[in-house]
């Protein structure tokens, strides 16, 4: 059983031994010979040539300027088309004649070069006359429109000095509003007397006396002209 194997077996290796394959690409020389074929000139010729170039691997066009025709053509077509346009002629013009050169007159060293300007004499303002005026505030919580819009003058001239002190005063109120005690707050400064008096020719609302009649209230001083007015 053994040796009918063993003989094939030895058969296909003395087989394989024997043959020799060879893979690879096949080689392909391209055929350099052609053939040369003379045609005769007559039509029989130019039929056999159109044949030829209209099978070749060539695509046959039409060239223009194989046409014997074809300048001729073209000179016709040129001409109907084109527009003739006028010959431009530029025409000078005169310029103005430049002005000459204008020399510049300089100044000599050490003269200004600019006219000399004098100063428009200019009046000093007038000295104006100032006076110191009182005014009130409450120091109570009264508010402003509780305040009199006006304000008596006093009888003599205020000292510089008063203004420096904070003048402050208690006052009790008649029914018609008018001061009925005045009570000077700050002590030991001349010319309470004469704020008591001007505070006692003053008429407040009468509507403070019914809640109470005593609050308190503060003298300052401003500067004001002698006319009350102020130009600036």
């Amino acid at each position: 059983m053994l040796l009918p194997v063993g003989l094939a077996v030895l058969g296909l290796m003395c087989l394989l031994g024997v043959l020799r394959v060879k893979v690879g690409s096949p080689q392909f020389e391209m055929e350099r010979t052609g053939s040369l074929v003379y045609l005769p000139s007559d039509g029989d010729g130019l039929a056999w040539a159109i044949r030829a170039r209209e099978s070749g691997p060539e695509l046959s066009r039409y060239e223009p300027g194989a046409w014997s025709g074809f300048v001729e053509l073209e000179r016709q077509v040129t001409e109907a088309t084109s527009v003739p346009l006028p010959a431009r002629e530029a025409k000078l013009r005169e310029l103005p004649a430049a002005a000459p050169n204008q020399t510049v007159d300089l100044a000599a060293k050490g003269v200004p070069v600019l006219p000399a300007r004098a100063a428009a004499a200019v009046a000093p303002p007038a000295p104006r006359a100032w006076r110191l005026v009182p005014a009130l505030e409450p120091l109570s919580p009264l508010g402003g429109a509780a305040m009199p819009e006006a304000l008596p003058e006093l009888a003599d001239r205020i000292d510089p000095k008063m203004a420096e002190v904070e003048w402050r005063f208690l006052l009790r109120l008649d029914p018609a509003g008018g001061v009925d005690g005045c009570l000077a707050l700050t002590q030991n400064a001349d010319g309470a007397g004469l704020l008591e008096a001007w505070l006692r020719k003053i008429r407040f609302d009468p509507q403070l006396a019914v809640d109470g009649g005593w609050f308190a209230v503060g003298v300052r001083f401003t500067n004001q002209t002698e006319n009350g007015t102020d130009d600036h």
